[in-house]
């Protein structure tokens, strides 16, 4: 079962990060003629855990994802925490005593375990249980998802970081500029010379941006951060190009189960 939460008006988190590959004589009227970005509210996917009927024997011994080979195996833990993955593809989600089952992505050919934390997210003095699965990988792609795991009279309920929505929101403020014969990504008021990687006899007009499939979320004690990689879109056709760039930002869940994308920045 899902559905959207209501998008609030909140503040993030601030996170100081150094701005790469601007140089030191910047193109003219660049920063000056640019605005920084707003924050950003998304909506959450709310997805209510499915309950686990009677009281299944579940195994106490972590294991390496590498050696899962069938069955329910504990994958991850933290506090009074636990996360299984099971032979059918669905996760198994402990918290306390309460039991819940979800379809997330988790499993991939690089076996890359997921991870849990417990932490207040939204400051209301009750602790969340924070979720990464890393759930796709292959040439160009490395996606990690990022799922708030709270406790309710009904059971688990989840919510998810609406990365597809944060692409499409980025989409027009990730812009191609030129100067002086220099090619540039630009993001608010922040550059980075993507000038190298142009494709051959390829105009900088025929070039769009556009957040790729590498997403990585990080836990830190100042709180969560999202790292997103934007690659080239070459021709009418939007052909994947080269990765360029990224784009990192805060990321502070909210009461309401709603996410504020902060503090944005291009990086090379």
């Amino acid at each position: 079962m899902k559905k959207i939460i209501p998008i609030v008006l909140a503040v993030g988190l601030i996170l100081t990060v150094a701005v790469w590959g601007v140089s030191a004589a910047e193109p003219a009227g660049s920063r000056s003629a640019r605005q920084d970005l707003p924050e950003i509210r998304l909506a959450a996917v709310e997805t209510i855990g499915r309950g686990v009927p009677g009281a299944p024997s579940l195994p106490s011994e972590l294991i390496p994802m590498m050696e899962w080979t069938e069955g329910t195996a504990l994958l991850a833990e933290a506090g009074d925490a636990a996360f299984y993955g099971q032979s059918d593809g669905s996760a198994l989600l402990r918290w306390g005593d309460v039991l819940a089952e979800f379809d997330w992505l988790y499993a991939t050919p690089r076996a890359i375990a997921p991870r849990l934390w417990l932490a207040d997210a939204d400051g209301d003095g009750a602790e969340e249980l924070l979720v990464r699965c890393y759930g796709g990988s292959g040439t160009g792609v490395s996606l990690e998802f990022l799922y708030v795991v709270e406790k309710t009279a009904g059971g688990l309920v989840s919510r998810e970081f609406p990365v597809q929505v944060l692409r499409d929101t980025l989409r027009e403020p990730l812009e191609v500029v030129t100067s002086d014969g220099a090619v540039y990504a630009a993001l608010g008021r922040e550059l980075v010379d993507i000038t190298a990687e142009m494709p051959r006899d390829t105009l900088p007009r025929a070039i769009r941006l556009g957040i790729g499939q590498i997403a990585e979320y990080i836990r830190t004690e100042a709180g969560l951060t999202g790292s997103f990689a934007v690659r080239m879109e070459v021709g009418p056709q939007a052909l994947p190009g080269p990765y360029v760039a990224e784009v990192q930002a805060c990321i502070c869940y909210q009461e309401d189960g709603s996410f504020v994308v902060s503090d944005l920045h291009l990086l090379s």
